[in-house]
C-alpha cells in the first residue's frame, strides 16, 4: 500500500521558556514538534520537514525519528534562531523571537518534494509569513493537495486581519479557545479547536461534531509544543485512514502525555505510542 506522506513547513529554533520564574533552553520550535509528533505514527521518510536552521541545530533527533530532512536548509557558521516564550495567568503567553534565520524560510526549490506529498501542514508561523508561503504553493500549482495551518495567540492579537485571510485560504485550520475567542471568526471549514486539558472539539460546516477528551497527567511541566502535537498526530492517523474522531482522540492523549517532560523528551518515549494506540 502506498503511504501519503506529509510536509511539514516550520521553524526549526532554540525554544527558550520562562515559566514561574524558571527558564528552560531546548531544541525546537513548531516545525520540530509537528515532524516528530508525526513521525511516530507514520513510516520512516513519510514526514517530510522543509525550514531552515543554522549549523548548530541537533538535527540527529529528528532524522533518527525517520524525519525526511531533505528539505531542511542548514545555514553554515549561522546561529539558529531562539523563540522566548514567556508563561502568563489563564493559559495566555507573550512571545519573542530572536534571529532572521526563520525569515528566509522559502518553498522555492522545493517543487520536486512537493510532487511526492498528499497533504501540506503549515505550522505555527506569523500570518504574514504563511500568506507568504501560499503565495509560492499558488506559483508552484500544488493541485489537489490539502493544506492546514495552526497560529498562536500572539500573532492574532497582532495582526487578526492576516490570520483571518490565512484561514480563508486553507482547508483545515487548529486553533486553542484563546486564540479562536480573540479572533472572533466564523467559518465553515474545518476546525480543530484545541483546549488544552480539556481536550479538543472539532467542528465541520460551522457546526460542533465532536470533542475528545484529554488525558488527566500527574505532573505538567511543560505545555509548549503540545498543540503541535495534537496537529502532528491528527494529521498523521488522517493520512492513514482512521477516523476524525479516533485520529483527534489520540492526538490529546499524546498531546497530554508531551506536557509531563521538557520540549520534545516525551514525545521520543516510544512508549506513548502504544499508551495511547
Amino acid at each position: 500500500m502506498l503511504v501519503k506522506k506529509l510536509m511539514v513547513v516550520g521553524h526549526l529554533a532554540t525554544n527558550e521558556i520562562h515559566t514561574g520564574g524558571v527558564v528552560n533552553r531546548y531544541w525546537g520550535g513548531a516545525g520540530c514538534h509537528v515532524a516528530l509528533a508525526a513521525s511516530l505514527f507514520l513510516p520512516r521518510n513519510s514526514v517530510m520537514l522543509v525550514s531552515v536552521c543554522g549549523d548548530d541545530y541537533d538535527l540527529d533527533v529528528l532524522a533518527k525519528a525517520g524525519v525526511d530532512m531533505s528539505g531542511v536548509d542548514v545555514q553554515k557558521n549561522e546561529i539558529s534562531d531562539k523563540f522566548i516564550i514567556r508563561e502568563k495567568e489563564r493559559g495566555e503567553r507573550d512571545f519573542e523571537s530572536v534571529g532572521v534565520l526563520s525569515k528566509s524560510l522559502s518553498l522555492v526549490g522545493k517543487e520536486k518534494l512537493l510532487e511526492k506529498v498528499s497533504w501540506v501542514h503549515l505550522a505555527t508561523s506569523p500570518a504574514k509569513q504563511q500568506l507568504f508561503w501560499f503565495g509560492e504553493l499558488k506559483k508552484i500549482d500544488h493541485g489537489d493537495l490539502g493544506v492546514s495551518v495552526d497560529t498562536f495567540e500572539a500573532f492574532v492579537d497582532k495582526n487578526p486581519r492576516e490570520v483571518k485571510e490565512v484561514f480563508e485560504k486553507c482547508d483545515l485550520l487548529f486553533a486553542n479557545l484563546i486564540e479562536w475567542q480573540n479572533l472572533k471568526y466564523q467559518t465553515k471549514k474545518p476546525l480543530v479547536l484545541k483546549l488544552e486539558e480539556k481536550g479538543a472539539c472539532y467542528y465541520e460546516n460551522g457546526k460542533f461534531d465532536f470533542r475528545v477528551p484529554a488525558l488527566k497527567v500527574k505532573k505538567v511541566v511543560d505545555t509548549t509544543g503540545a498543540g503541535e502535537v495534537v496537529a502532528g498526530v491528527f494529521l498523521a492517523l488522517r493520512l492513514l485512514g482512521k477516523s476524525k474522531k479516533k485520529s483527534l482522540k489520540v492526538a490529546c492523549e499524546m498531546a497530554s502525555l508531551s506536557v509531563e517532560g521538557w520540549g520534545i523528551d516525551s514525545l521520543l518515549r516510544k512508549r506513548l505510542r502504544e499508551i495511547c494506540l
